[in-house]
């Protein structure tokens, strides 16, 4: 079988006992949540959305039980060991667990897979480490900037906890248009990257705050709301649930896509034509969250831009960092529209896991 290697793209891997090796990537049994799909109604794509956030909830309540009350996490704690150098990881501490997205019908797995050097010699991936981006939280620097497993919750090491299908209408929202017909084919079928030809894999409509997926000091307001991951052993731990101390403000998820009337069908600022308006494209986006304190609710883009200015009027602290690599802007400033005042929220929030994105529930 030929196999793909092009850098950082979803890849197609080998046979079935070639992946199973690789136990510690989380394809482990699990109860699951499948019973409970059928129960989510058609109704609007709002409606949808809700009952897709309040799923994920309860899979992410299993995740935790499972792992020690951890958060989900792709790249290994230890990773700071080497300074979060995938090919320093690979060549001297371990071949981590991949990345693995889902299963086609003629047997073959996808994933971001980082290749077979190094301590991964004894398998047969293709790719390399150009796919570490998928990894990371977030990539802050570089060519794959704004990239993170952050955007990949329905890999299989999560899904395993919904109903362990990477294509399923528990990631994706009718009113993420682009995303949800472009991905009709595969979640129609009976198998994962099914009908998708040529297309992109699109990223679920949902996605975690990779804030709160880095050890508290990467954003933290002590280091001026920057401390360069790469520089301590603790950084890519991932943290505890539990060690949230404002869990109806912090929000764990949320609808990255600007799913609620949206301004058009695609973000025409970016090339792609499956590739919608991010959630925070505008002050007047309101979008769905999830909290840490199993909430969902309706989270307006201008109210975290009061609040982070009411923050800043009275005390001079934010609630999203403008120190990290992406500077003032924040995340994804070039698909913004209209401009006015922007927001990052949830992606940048200060002091990560111990921080929050609003200053009251609304």
């Amino acid at each position: 079988m030929t196999l793909r290697s092009t850098q950082f793209a979803a890849h197609r891997g080998h046979t079935l006992g070639e992946v199973l090796v690789v136990g510690a990537c989380g394809l482990t049994t699990a109860a699951t949540l499948a019973p409970m799909l059928a129960a989510v109604s058609g109704g609007s794509g709002e409606a949808r959305s809700l009952s897709n956030l309040r799923l994920i909830v309860g899979a992410q309540d299993s995740y935790a039980a499972t792992f020690s009350q951890r958060q989900f996490t792709a790249i290994p704690d230890d990773a700071g060991t080497v300074n979060g150098s995938c090919s320093a990881y690979v060549s001297s501490v371990a071949c981590p667990p991949q990345q693995i997205l889902g299963l086609s019908s003629n047997g073959d797995y996808w994933g971001y897979f980082l290749g077979s050097a190094g301590m991964c010699s004894q398998y047969l991936y293709p790719g390399n480490c150009g796919n570490w981006a998928a990894y990371r939280p977030l990539t802050l620097t570089g060519s794959s900037v704004g990239m993170g497993s952050f955007r990949l919750p329905n890999v299989a090491a999560f899904n395993q906890f919904v109903d362990g299908r990477f294509f399923s209408d528990v990631w994706y929202s009718p009113n993420d248009r682009a995303s949800w017909q472009v991905t009709a084919a595969p979640r129609d079928a009976g198998a994962d990257f099914e009908g998708l030809g040529s297309v992109s894999t699109p990223f679920s409509t949902y996605s975690w705050s990779p804030a709160a997926m880095y050890h508290p000091d990467v954003f933290s307001s002590a280091y001026n709301g920057f401390r360069d991951p790469t520089t301590f052993v603790e950084a890519y731990v991932s943290p505890s649930v539990t060690q949230c101390v404002y869990p109806d403000l912090k929000t764990r998820m949320i609808e990255h896509s600007w799913c609620q009337n949206a301004p058009s069908f695609v973000n025409n600022n970016v090339s792609g034509v499956t590739t919608p308006f991010p959630y925070n494209a505008s002050a007047a986006a309101t979008g769905l969250a999830m909290f840490f304190d199993g909430s969902v609710r309706r989270l307006r883009n201008q109210d975290a831009i009061d609040d982070d200015q009411q923050l800043f009027q009275t005390s001079g602290g934010r609630l999203w960092t403008r120190t990290s690599p992406l500077g003032e802007a924040g995340y994804l400033p070039e698909q913004a529209i209209g401009g006015g005042p922007r927001t990052s929220h949830t992606t940048l929030t200060i002091d990560g896991i111990l921080g929050r994105d609003v200053l009251t529930t609304r």
